[in-house]
């Protein structure tokens, strides 16, 4: 059931070739927060990384927390500025 509605929402939002890096990070905080059991997302609940191809290397990067909490409060925002 959880996977469908995040497969789901991957094709209503996600883009291919349209969709940047910060984008994809905000549609990824909106489905965690949409699909963990947390009441509240928080960045020790929730670790973000990004893979990234260069040169034809991949590269890992992990957010650090102040990033994630930044990305949570950015949708936090948003949700509320929708309910409202």
């Amino acid at each position: 059931m959880v996977l469908r509605f995040i497969d789901l929402f991957f094709i209503q939002e996600y883009k291919e070739g349209e969709t940047g890096l910060d984008d994809a990070l905000a549609l990824a905080v909106r489905v965690m927060s949409k699909t963990m059991d947390a009441t509240k997302l928080t960045p020790d609940k929730l670790e973000l990384a990004t893979l990234t191809r260069r040169d034809n290397k991949t590269f890992i990067k992990v957010l650090p927390l102040a990033q994630v909490q930044s990305l949570i409060a950015d949708h936090e925002k948003k949700e509320a500025a929708e309910a409202a």
